[in-house]
């Protein structure tokens, strides 16, 4: 989870400065994430969804497990096998 943190941090950094250069003034971090999407092509827009749903679906996935920890290895096994 803290290697895709450090590749969000730097894919935006990124496109910070790329906006800097582009507009020659001060940027702030708060961008209007309605203003970015609609800068994404089509295909990315939908790339980036499904990433996003399956990263919702991982931490689901997490969630459960960690409401369920008092469970043994074998009662895992059952329950998941």
């Amino acid at each position: 989870m803290a290697k895709l943190v450090d590749t969000v941090d730097a894919r935006f950094d990124a496109y910070l400065a790329t906006i800097r250069r582009q507009k020659e003034k001060e940027v702030t971090t708060m961008t209007n994430l309605q203003r970015m999407r609609k800068e994404l092509s089509p295909a990315r827009r939908k790339k980036v969804t499904a990433r996003a749903a399956q990263l919702i679906a991982e931490e689901l996935t997490l969630q459960e497990f960690r409401g369920h920890k008092e469970y043994d290895r074998e009662e895992w096994k059952k329950q998941w096998p």
